[in-house]
C-alpha cells in the first residue's frame, strides 16, 4: 500500500483523505475520557514533535489509520488487512 500511496493523486480534490492530524481526523477529546488528564497531557507535549516529522514520499502519504483486530485476519501467520474506509495521510510505519 505505502508503495502505490507514493504516487496518489486523487482525481478530484474533494476525494482527498484528510491528514492525521486534522482537526476533524484527530480528536483526541472524543477518543479519550476526560479522567484521562496524563494522557491527555502526554499527547499534547508529544503532538508538535509530530507535526514536525518529515512528510516526504519515502515516509508519508495515504495510510490505514485504524487498523485493530476488527480490520485484520491473521491466518498462518500472515497478517491481512481489509476495511480501508478510514485511510489518511500519514507517516508510513
Amino acid at each position: 500500500m505505502h508503495q502505490l500511496a507514493k504516487n496518489d493523486i486523487p482525481s478530484n480534490f474533494i476525494w482527498k483523505r484528510y491528514s492525521w492530524d486534522d482537526q476533524e481526523n484527530n480528536t483526541p477529546d472524543r477518543q479519550l475520557s476526560k479522567e484521562d488528564t496524563n494522557i491527555h497531557k502526554i499527547y499534547q507535549s508529544v503532538l508538535p514533535h509530530l507535526q514536525e516529522l518529515p512528510k516526504d514520499l519515502d515516509g508519508y502519504g495515504l495510510i490505514h489509520q485504524d487498523a485493530h483486530l476488527g480490520d485484520l485476519l491473521i491466518e498462518n501467520y500472515q497478517i491481512t488487512l481489509f476495511d480501508f474506509d478510514d485511510c489518511v495521510y500519514g507517516h508510513f510505519i
